[in-house]
This record gives structure tokens, C-alpha cells and sequence, in this order.
């Protein structure tokens, strides 16, 4: 991607959070507002001929009025089409879109899934009060690794502590994780039985994007939006539901690694971006866990509150889970 199509896009990703702030009801779901913005595209290229189509250079003009147009018309810019928004060399060949995606190890991925909706299913008769969605962080903290291949009880001990009332906890929480799931994958977990008829939380809770960043040709704003397209979905299958987005957890680049360095870099632009847009959207809440007691200085995650350098230690779940909890408290009172 060239500097001159970076500035682009990142001028324009800038210039709608300003736009949003100065108007707020921009963002809101269902308003009448209208918004014209001028679009410049890079050339199209198909990748059986490798030819370009179109002009090389050209604009077009979208509207952008009620949130789920505007969602549209966003994604189609920075996200569906993959020859636009990419960071990689290569961007012809970078596949960054918003498409609900099963698992290439299809089988344990499906049989994990199934258990957790059969889960879901068997709770209800009794009263929700958080669903929490995401991937290995929220398996480990149900107590499960490597899509149930693994235990970790100590996790499970830590996540019934605040969120089980059998064992004496203030709310009721429901853990719907799996391991390498990207923003893709949960979407459809989503799509294909994650939401049971009889579950109706009164929250339901985001954390994922992390495996995303893994995905060189996906730019901070591609991830931001992802996410927000799920929690878009999920408020359209339960509109009274309040729709928590978690900002991503400090991470080294590769289990095992304690260092923050480029994957951390890159989380933080999420978050940026996830906080900006969201505190506009009505029926969205931006949460970011405090990092100061996760980590040991400013380029280091603490390796008692970390078991690998990505997912959190029973401790380190003890110190998320506090503040996790009382923010949910604070949402229901």
C-alpha cells in the first residue's frame, strides 16, 4: 500500500470520528441524518487476470444515514472489498472482510460450539445477566483450553466467584469462548446458535479481535469495524440487550513472549478507535480493563497475572474479573 492511499484512508476514518463528535446523533440508531462523503479508490484488480478495472483513481459519493446504513456503506469501503483498507504488500491477495467464517479444523471447532449452546440451552429457566462472547481468554476463564481439550479448574473457580450465584455471586454469567476464533468465527457462533430462543441477557459482553492481529493485511480500523459489525448482529437479536465492546488485553506478539512490541502497538490503535466510535452509539459500551497491576513496566506484561504473555493467569482473570464485575453492576443498577 502506498503512503499516499495510507493518508487516505486514515484521513478518512479521522475525519468521520470528528464528524461523529461534532454530531453525535450521526451515530445514533435510527436517526434521519444524512451525511455526503466523497470516496477515492486505488484500482480494482481482478486476481485471475491481474488486470485493473476501472479508473485508477476515481471517487465515488455514499450517503450515510441510519446506523445500519451506515455500517454498510463503512464495511463495503474498508473491510468487504479486499484490494481496499490492506496493510499487507500485497493487498490484491489479502482477504479482509466481515463474513461470517467456520474453522479449518472444522470438527473439534463444531463440537465445541455445539457444547456451548447446549450450554446456553440448559439455562433457560434462569435468570441471565451476562453472556460473555469471545475467544481463548474467555475459554480459559470458563475453565477450558484448546476448544475443551484441556482443563484449567483454578480459571473456572475464578470466573463462578463473580459469576455464578450457586456460588454465592452477585450475577449470573454465561462464558461462550473458543480458542483461535477470530472477529470472523464469532460471527458465526452468532449466526448458527449462540443465541438460543429462551436466552435473553440483560448484557452481553465483547472481547475479540485478538487473533485478528495476526492477520498482516488487517489495518487497526479493519479490526475496530469487525468487531463492531458483531456487536451490531448481536443487537440485532436482542435489541434490549446492553451491548458491552472490551478493549483488547496487553499481549506479546507470540506465546511466550512477555515484551510488548508490535501486536500490543497495534491493539492500542483498536482501542483508540473502538473507544471513539462507540461513545456515541447508544445502544453500545466501551470497557477497557486496567493494565497497571497486568504489568511490571510499560513494555512488559507481568508474568504472575499472565501465563504466556496473551492469556491471563488465575490471578491475573482474579484482577480483570473485579473490574469486569463491578462495571456490570454498575450497568444494572
Amino acid at each position: 500500500m502506498s503512503n499516499h492511499f495510507r493518508v487516505i484512508c486514515w484521513s478518512f476514518i479521522v475525519a468521520l470520528l470528528i464528524t461523529s463528535l461534532q454530531s453525535p446523533s450521526l451515530w445514533r440508531f435510527g436517526t434521519s441524518t444524512l451525511l455526503n462523503v466523497k470516496i477515492y479508490h486505488n484500482p480494482i484488480v481482478d486476481n485471475d487476470s491481474n488486470t485493473k478495472q476501472g479508473r485508477s483513481n476515481f471517487s465515488e459519493e455514499i450517503q450515510i444515514g441510519d446506523w445500519d446504513v451506515f455500517l454498510s456503506s463503512m464495511f463495503n469501503i474498508t473491510i468487504s472489498n479486499s484490494s481496499r483498507q490492506c496493510e499487507a504488500k500485497n493487498r490484491y491477495s489479502c482477504q479482509c472482510n466481515t463474513l461470517a467464517a467456520e474453522r479449518k479444523d472444522y470438527g473439534r471447532w463444531e463440537n465445541h460450539h455445539r457444547h456451548l449452546v447446549q450450554t446456553a440451552e440448559t439455562l433457560r429457566t434462569r435468570d441471565l445477566d451476562v453472556m460473555f462472547l469471545g475467544d481463548s481468554i474467555i475459554e480459559q476463564w470458563n475453565g477450558t483450553k484448546q476448544l475443551s481439550k484441556g482443563s484449567l479448574r483454578k480459571n473456572r473457580e475464578s470466573f463462578e466467584t463473580k459469576f455464578s450465584k450457586s456460588h454465592g455471586a452477585q450475577l449470573e454469567g454465561l462464558p461462550m469462548g473458543a480458542a483461535g476464533d477470530t472477529i470472523q468465527n464469532l460471527k458465526w457462533h452468532v449466526q448458527n446458535g449462540y443465541f438460543p430462543e429462551t436466552i435473553n441477557p440483560k448484557i452481553v459482553w465483547i472481547l475479540i479481535g485478538t487473533n485478528n492481529l495476526e492477520i498482516p493485511c488487517l489495518s487497526p480500523a479493519n479490526i475496530s469495524l469487525g468487531i463492531l459489525d458483531v456487536a451490531y448482529l448481536v443487537h440485532n437479536l436482542r435489541p434490549n440487550a446492553t451491548i458491552v465492546v472490551q478493549g483488547l488485553l496487553p499481549l506479546g506478539d507470540e506465546l511466550g513472549n512477555f515484551t510488548l512490541r508490535d501486536f500490543w502497538r497495534k491493539a492500542q490503535g483498536i482501542n483508540t478507535l473502538l473507544k471513539s466510535m462507540i461513545q456515541n452509539i447508544s445502544f453500545l459500551h466501551y470497557y477497557e480493563a486496567t493494565t497497571e497491576e497486568l504489568l511490571v513496566s510499560e513494555r512488559e506484561i507481568s508474568e504472575h497475572h499472565s501465563r504466556d504473555g496473551v492469556h491471563p493467569s488465575t490471578v491475573g482473570y482474579d484482577v480483570i474479573g473485579k473490574g469486569v464485575e463491578a462495571e456490570i453492576l454498575q450497568l444494572l443498577s
